[in-house]
């Protein structure tokens, strides 16, 4: 019974890696598409307990974090839409989040708040270096203004007097964008939960955003990947990049629009 000679085997040690080299991309982009429709889906749960803390208190929305100067009796820390912020601990207690009466609101790998794009290890937190918080950002600049941390929510607050809105209010609502992949430059790569617009506001006058929080982490990456979203009517999409402005030439950060409106802040003229 005689083998394969020498050459046999290299010719099919060839057409085999040559296979494997055709399927390798294939495979990856099978791979990219499975993540996006994993993020896809956690942003329609998100946009569900959006509407339903809605339904739940008077129409009121979501706020993007309540403290006790908002009356909130159970704790002395900031309770954000994902989590409640613990600084002794040093981390987030995820099942005590916002929307954890509406959905599976545990932490880390698999979570509702994490895209799997964008997965823990590839990125820092933003308040918590090393703890796990989200990878999506909220619309509260437009929504809560002041329950949203650094624009609104303290006595310095540039938006702290404008007003938190009920889900009947909300402008535009088959555009205006409730959560959405988010990122931001600060210090190297991390995490925030804040979808911030491309203009903000301060002392009556609109003034241009210099660090943006939009991801487009989804495609083929080198600036042009696309961002995915929930908008305030339940509808997800996938959004490119429309501002060319971005903290960084090496990881797409920037925005969806080159004005506030129609995604962030629809009224934004009327702020004036």
């Amino acid at each position: 019974m005689s083998g394969f000679s020498l050459t046999e085997l290299l010719v099919a040690i060839a057409i085999i890696a040559t296979l494997i080299a055709l399927l390798l991309p294939a495979l990856g982009a099978a791979r990219a598409s499975g993540r996006s429709a994993r993020c896809l889906a956690n942003l329609r749960q998100l946009g569900l307990g959006w509407t339903l803390y809605a339904d739940d208190w008077a129409g009121r929305v979501l706020p993007l974090a309540y403290t006790e100067s908002h009356q909130l009796q159970r704790s002395s820390q900031p309770v954000y839409f994902f989590a409640r912020q613990d600084p002794a601990g040093r981390r987030w207690i995820h099942a005590e989040g916002l929307l954890r009466p509406y959905l599976d609101g545990s932490g880390g790998d698999g979570s509702v708040f994490e895209c799997p794009a964008q997965p823990w290890g590839s990125y820092r937190g933003q308040a918590f270096a090393d703890a796990f918080g989200t990878t999506y950002g909220y619309n509260g600049y437009y929504l809560t203004p002041p329950t949203t941390p650094g624009w609104g929510h303290s006595i310095w607050g540039p938006i702290r007097d404008r007003p938190w809105l009920r889900l009947a209010q909300v402008e535009r609502p088959g555009e205006v964008v409730v959560f959405a992949d988010a990122m931001i430059l600060l210090g190297g790569l991390r995490s925030t939960s804040l979808l911030d617009p491309p203009r903000v506001f301060d002392r009556g006058a609109w003034a241009t955003n210099r660090s943006p929080t939009t991801s487009f982490r989804h495609g083929p990456g080198n600036g042009t990947g696309r961002a995915l979203l929930v908008r305030a009517d339940g509808s997800a999409a996938g959004a490119a990049r429309a501002d060319s402005r971005t903290s960084s030439s090496d990881y797409p950060i920037g925005f969806l629009s080159r004005t506030n409106d129609p995604f962030y802040v629809p009224n934004w003229r009327s702020w004036q």
